[in-house]
């Protein structure tokens, strides 16, 4: 999820002296243009404490400066970093206190819209600290932060906000920030909530949030989306680690020990992006069904990175299929798994979240997981053939990563298998898939790996020519077609 689309030409670091040259000396060019290169400030970092002490120094002497950003990128030294030239006689207080004087100075911009602060800590750039005083350091420079960025929120003008690498966010202040529309967290921790608030009066409607398995933020973010509830219209929730989705199979009570009184459906919800997080959205189900209502009236566009199977994934899909009748678009991610032994998978025969109103759908896979001994695929290819003479399925992909494709001892007939079964599946019957308007089907840059494919889709190639003769007969109709994506299998340097 990105900040709003912004045309405006950015302000690197390595031009900001020339244009602060200008206005010190009342020149008319940057007089004319400062509004727009002031806009966007991307870089500003106690690294480049020369330039930004100028710029605050204008600041002050120019107050139309500081109404002129509206964007901003803050990198926060949460230890001193290397200062240059080398000050024995500096003290770690004299250099938090100034560092903190910028970042003041920095929040308190008076129409600030788009906010992006990144915590840096890197003991092993201290020229002047040992690696224990750094560690030691850490903590209280955290804090000392946390409590600036507290103060500053919530504020009114801010609509967009990305914090990466920030423990203990103040998550009350953040969610009351009125005007906040999209929230963006990369490996950070939320402060509970307090006991005593209830409700937010923020109206978020895309949130963000990627974090290890092992955060401790896994009930913060759950109350994050209860309070969010009426206003969230998209949500992504991914997780770094292998089995991200091991921590809530193992510590279940964690989203069901918070669960409040009142719960109301995600009304406003459009789209779910899921990566480990998977085994929270049913009890969320729960919940709303136990109150006779849908808990995602609204979903469309749904993207699944699907973990390992066993019961509780199978059962999670079922559950979930129940309550997303709306899809329109469905998007699977199915990695490369250790065992493809046979009992270990619980896939259910025909895979769940196909629904009557899914118009685009798109797999990615694991070139170690294209084979139609993989349960995901035999199920998934199962329940298109089901739904092959009902769907308006209009678009199918296929997609293999191209850093798979890379990898040594890639077989190109792993290809061709998915091919053959794409070729069962939608070659089955003259009146299947009437809606399909594309399929994409990603493969190797070779002329041998396409002319290897094409001949393992007869089916397909005879559905063509049925709905092309279909076409020429009803004028106005749109011929289908199949698209070959040719990716490159050769690293470029």
């Amino acid at each position: 999820m990105a900040a709003p689309v912004d045309h405006n030409p950015k302000l690197p670091m390595d031009v900001l002296d020339q244009i602060l040259d200008e206005y010190s000396n009342d020149k008319f060019f940057a007089h004319k243009c400062g509004k727009i290169l002031f806009r966007d400030l991307r870089e500003i970092s106690v690294h480049n404490r020369q330039h930004i002490g100028a710029l605050v120094e204008l600041m002050n002497n120019r107050l139309e400066i500081a109404s002129w950003i509206k964007s901003l990128t803050y990198h926060v030294d949460l230890v001193p970093g290397r200062v240059t030239p080398p000050m024995a006689n500096l003290t770690l207080v004299s250099y938090l206190d100034a560092s903190d004087s910028l970042v003041s100075r920095f929040l308190n911009l008076p129409t600030l819209q788009s906010l992006c602060i990144v915590g840096e800590f890197d003991p092993f750039m201290s020229s002047y600290l040992t690696f224990e005083d750094d560690t030691e350091t850490y903590p209280s420079r955290q804090i000392d932060f946390i409590h600036l960025l507290d103060a500053y929120l919530p504020t009114t003008t801010l609509t967009h906000l990305e914090i990466r690498e920030i423990s203990d966010l103040p998550t009350h202040a953040i969610l009351t920030c009125p005007n906040l529309h999209t929230l963006d967290l990369f490996n950070c921790t939320l402060a509970p909530l307090p006991t005593h608030s209830r409700t937010c009066t923020g109206r978020i409607q895309d949130l963000r949030i990627v974090t290890f398995t092992d955060s401790k933020s896994i009930v913060p973010i759950i109350h994050v989306l209860l309070q969010l509830n009426p206003s969230l219209e998209s949500v992504a929730l991914e997780s770094m680690g292998r089995n991200a989705w091991s921590r809530l199979v193992m510590h279940p009570e964690s989203s069901m020990e918070i669960v409040p009184t009142f719960y109301p459906a995600f009304g406003n919800l459009v789209r779910i992006t899921d990566s480990g997080w998977l085994l929270m959205w049913p009890k969320f189900c729960e919940m709303a069904n136990e109150r006779g209502v849908n808990p995602f009236p609204a979903l469309k566009v749904l993207n699944l990175e699907l973990p390992p199977a066993d019961d509780g994934i199978t059962n999670t899909l079922r559950f979930l299929s129940q309550f997303t009748t709306s899809l329109e678009e469905l998007s699977i991610k199915v990695s490369a798994f250790k065992s493809y032994i046979d009992d270990v998978w619980q896939i259910p025969e025909h895979f769940p979240l196909l629904g009557p109103n899914l118009k685009r759908l798109s797999l990615l896979w694991d070139y170690r997981a294209l084979d139609l001994r993989h349960p995901y695929l035999a199920s998934i290819l199962n329940a298109l053939k089901n739904i092959s003479t009902t769907t308006i399925l209009e678009t199918l992909t296929s997609v293999m990563s191209p850093s798979y494709l890379r990898s040594s001892g890639v077989d190109p007939d792993l290809i061709r298998d998915l091919v053959v079964g794409l070729d069962d599946m939608i070659g089955e019957s003259d009146h299947s898939f009437t809606c399909l308007k594309t399929v994409d089907i990603h493969i190797p840059d070779d002329g041998e790996s396409l002319q290897r494919v094409l001949n393992s889709m007869p089916k397909i190639l005879h559905w063509l020519r049925i709905h092309e003769n279909g076409c020429a007969d009803g004028p106005g109709l749109d011929m289908p077609k199949v698209n070959w994506v040719l990716q490159s299998t050769v690293t470029k340097d």
